[in-house]
């Protein structure tokens, strides 16, 4: 890559909904990429607030190499349509994606890029490492905050916690393989790199951080906040389910008979697991309510579901009354 005619377009895409307090540090890292040719794309939903009246004015003052191509969705269509909007008017080789509350470092997608050319443009996704700060932008976590997952087939990236979309960047050739994303998916925390796995492909990673994720409370995590805890484990289920929704999906086009509920069930009981870890409560509950969560989705699914767990935790039946009444 020594002459800028040699490089392929990519694109770098910040998606933003009601985050004027942060939607300026941004910016400011969308427009410090050192990568060229790069289109940026900056993107609202549909804000209440002065979010996009912000990145016009940053757009407007922009004198940079990169194109700028301003969008503002006429109305509030959530997360996975405004991906899909903002796919639409991509035209780039490589997508690298933003949100509106974190901060990009300038080498972002110079790392992605050369990771991804490296490998021979693979149809696949490519991650980094990252810090997470919180509202103020102070560092409470610096890296590694991932782990590699570049030799990890898809039953068992889906049943570990993974890293975040934050950090993501992916070939469009891969993602074309697919239809749009389902809109009633609330984070795409997963989404790409899965849909590169479910072609056979590896995960690229990239091991050095290239993000300042905010933990914040404006995003979808924020629904859950003085929730207790068998509700909120609830909601955390659904939005896991749709998006396991998305990937049978996907399988469906490219690998119809790879997937079946018991490596659905495995995911859920990993992220249940997980998510009850964080919440620190115990071991026990996470089955239980894994369990119940399952009847109440998919009641014929009973026998296999109980018989798994039963196989897996023996002592699970005597445990019997302890399970939420439906």
């Amino acid at each position: 890559m020594t002459d800028s005619s040699e490089k392929p377009l990519i694109t770098f895409a910040l998606l933003a909904y009601n985050q004027e307090r942060y939607i300026r540090e941004a910016v400011e890292g969308a427009l410090s990429q050192t990568y060229s040719p790069l289109e940026i794309i900056l993107s609202d939903d549909c804000s209440s607030d002065a979010t996009f009246k912000i990145m016009q004015q940053m757009a407007e003052d922009y004198s940079g190499p990169h194109k700028i191509i301003l969008n503002q969705n006429h109305s509030n269509i959530g997360l996975a349509g405004h991906i899909n909007n903002i796919l639409d008017l991509s035209n780039g080789e490589f997508f690298v994606v933003a949100a509106g509350d974190d901060v990009s470092f300038p080498n972002r997608t110079a790392a992605l890029v050369s990771a991804w050319i490296e490998s021979g443009k693979r149809k696949t996704c490519v991650y980094s490492d990252m810090n997470i700060i919180d509202n103020d932008g102070n560092i409470v976590k610096k890296a590694p905050c991932h782990k590699d997952f570049s030799h990890v087939n898809l039953t068992d990236f889906l049943n570990r916690p993974r890293p975040l979309a934050c950090t993501y960047g992916f070939s469009i050739e891969m993602n074309s393989r697919y239809g749009k994303l389902n809109e009633s998916l609330i984070n795409e925390d997963y989404i790409f790199a899965a849909r590169a796995l479910a072609l056979n492909e590896r995960l690229i990673y990239v091991s050095k951080p290239l993000v300042d994720y905010r933990r914040s409370c404006s995003g979808h995590l924020s629904k859950l906040k003085g929730m207790n805890l068998r509700s909120a484990l609830l909601i955390s289920l659904d939005w896991e389910l749709k998006m396991l929704d998305q990937i049978n999906l996907d399988l469906q086009i490219v690998n119809p008979n790879w997937l079946n509920w018991k490596d659905i069930f495995n995911s859920l009981y990993a992220f249940t697991n997980y998510k009850i870890n964080m919440l620190n409560s115990n071991l026990i509950q996470s089955i239980l309510l894994t369990y119940y969560y399952y009847l109440k989705y998919n009641p014929p699914l009973k026998k296999l579901i109980k018989s798994f767990l039963v196989c897996r935790y023996p002592n699970l039946l005597k445990l019997k009354k302890l399970l939420p009444q439906r």
